[in-house]
């Protein structure tokens, strides 16, 4: 199979092709991968502060309640 992009006419249009059309494409995607690894890295973060890796306080009494 030959190469596309060493034809003239054929060439110039791999080359837009590439530059306009998919590079916008990367960009975006690029974009909302950033976007949606920082919003992971979060819901990671706000987990990890839900468990608690300090020990529990002991209860040494029970509560008393008045009647």
């Amino acid at each position: 199979m030959p190469d596309i992009s060493k034809t003239p006419i054929l060439g110039w249009f791999d080359y837009w092709f590439r530059t306009r059309l998919i590079k916008k494409n990367i960009e975006e995607n690029r974009k909302m991968l950033y976007q949606d690894a920082y919003r992971l890295q979060g819901m990671i973060k706000k987990y990890l502060e839900l468990k608690s890796f300090l020990p529990e306080e002991e209860v040494f009494h029970e509560k008393f309640e008045f009647i």
